[in-house]
């Protein structure tokens, strides 16, 4: 403290920082006498005078070095307030006060177990769940998962393979396809899963028949384009349908990228995204853009593309195109780009990471889930694969998938994301058509079958859609025949309750 009474009434404002302590209201101090509060957790203190407080007010108080020095008026700040003194009990040696923060630093606390009471019911997706049965619970009762439910079959399309299928948000859209017998299709229909009725799609003004061409839902419309048609030739033409008006819109062809079929495409949130596949010349590895708003082209020529390819996965990772694997000119490939965009367009290709990518493959499925592609399946040199993994695009890093409980190894199979879980339905192994599905949920990296009561079809290459509540699968290959079938399931696990004793 600074020596003298000048420098001391010298100071104009008691509460500045760097100022002496407050004057009385004179301007005086008291006789011989500077008082202050300390703020502060005392570490650095010496020579403290630990003296009790106020006789009768805390028998025997001591205050060490790290304490802040307590008035002996007991004027205390307040228990919640922040850096404040702690309340004082009468009991004597008792500091009470209430604790602020997540604890992270504290040591040595009691910890108490706590329990629940005899006959509360514990729900799990367990039949035997040996942690609760360890703590003292037993199974009371369960609750079956749900069945496959058939649709309606009035005015359904016919039994088609090589369609296609969008979720329009009231409605899945079924259009084209291979009918058999080399017959194909330019029809479709329209299913409404809250009144469970098909509603036709018109013809009038719809692209010509084909098979293995892409589709993509604008919010709006619902765009086709390419595949292979009736004769055999590679098609680079589409429609745009509106389920609101039951009206085509023929699609631009100049500016367009050379008819193919095996190509993948996406729905960047204005355009649809068209990238390789394979005419009869070559396997290609260029695309283009198409905006409907102003029915034009736009070609993808963006250099150093990734390897040409035909029947990738791809996904439109929020900002982005995502390809990864499908078949090249010496075999199945486990390479893969993304193409990242600069103000909306097209701007860089960069090669994906190969460090614990899967295996080379074709005929798989992949997900977005919002910050991960997850790959899953397929099949190299015509063995059934059944394992996956997961690329996190932020650290450009590949993460192997859980193998236990996976289902058994298949190609050509639907991957649906529920926005929790990424769902394999059907497929196809060395046997032929499978009726199994599974889910895969990324957070607890576990897998689980689902529900295969209710008869569900088996069938490779079905059109499936997720509703936001439930699948719909329609549509594919079953036993060498196209199937219709339409088919629908509210993938929710049975539940197990458990009773405590």
């Amino acid at each position: 403290v600074a020596a003298g009474a000048l420098r001391a009434n010298a100071a104009t404002n008691a509460n500045m920082a760097g100022t002496l302590v407050q004057r009385d209201a004179s301007g005086n101090f008291a006789a011989g006498t500077i008082t202050a509060d300390f703020n502060g957790n005392g570490a650095n203190l010496t020579n403290l005078n630990a003296s009790a407080v106020a006789a009768g007010t805390l028998a025997d108080a001591r205050l060490s070095s790290n304490v802040a020095l307590l008035d002996t008026d007991q004027t205390f700040i307040g228990t919640n307030t922040f850096s404040g003194r702690v309340q004082m009990t009468n009991a004597a040696n008792t500091v009470a006060g209430t604790f602020t923060g997540d604890g992270a630093g504290l040591t040595n606390l009691p910890i108490v177990a706590a329990s629940l009471p005899s006959g509360v019911l514990l729900a799990s997706t367990l039949a035997q769940d040996t942690a609760l049965i360890a703590s003292g619970y037993r199974l009371a009762m369960s609750s079956p998962a749900a069945a496959w439910v058939n649709g309606s079959t009035s005015n359904a399309p016919l039994a088609r393979s090589g369609h296609s299928a969008v979720w329009s948000g009231q409605a899945l859209l079924i259009w084209g396809g291979n009918l058999g017998g080399g017959t194909f299709s330019s029809a479709g229909g329209m299913y409404r899963p809250d009144s469970d009725i098909w509603g036709l799609i018109s013809t009038v003004g719809a692209p010509s028949a084909r098979s293995g061409h892409t589709t993509v839902w604008s919010g709006t419309e619902m765009i086709v384009w390419g595949g292979s048609g009736t004769s055999g030739n590679y098609l680079g033409t589409g429609g745009r349908y509106a389920p609101d008006t039951q009206a085509w819109t023929t699609m631009a062809t100049n500016g367009a990228p050379a008819g193919r079929n095996g190509h993948v495409a996406v729905w960047t949130g204005n355009r649809m995204l068209i990238w390789g596949g394979v005419n009869p010349a070559n396997l290609l590895d260029d695309g283009g853009l198409y905006d409907p708003a102003s029915n034009a082209w736009t070609p993808l020529t963006i250099p150093n593309p990734p390897e040409a390819r035909m029947n990738a996965v791809a996904v439109w990772a929020n900002d982005r195109l995502i390809v990864w694997g499908g078949e090249g000119a010496s075999g199945e490939l486990a390479t893969g780009a993304q193409l990242t965009f600069t103000n909306g367009v097209p701007a860089t290709w960069t090669t994906l990471s190969v460090a614990n990518a899967p295996s080379p493959r074709t005929k798989h499925s992949a997900v977005w889930t919002d910050d991960q592609v997850i790959v899953w399946g397929g099949q190299a040199g015509g063995v059934p694969l059944g394992d996956g993994a997961a690329y996190q695009v932020r650290t450009d890093a590949w993460q192997p998938l859980s193998t236990t409980n996976a289902p058994t190894p298949r190609y050509g199979q639907a991957g649906l994301w529920t926005g929790a879980e990424m769902l394999i339905v059907g497929g196809a192994n060395a046997a032929g058509a499978l009726s199994t599905s599974a889910a895969y949920d990324p957070g607890t990296g576990l897998w689980r079958a689902l529900s295969n009561t209710g008869n569900p079809l088996a069938r490779s290459g079905p059109g499936a859609v997720w509703s936001g509540t439930e699948i719909l699968v329609f549509g594919g290959i079953s036993g060498s025949q196209p199937v219709a079938t339409l088919q629908r399931l509210f993938p929710q696990s049975a539940w197990y309750f458990y009773r405590k004793l």
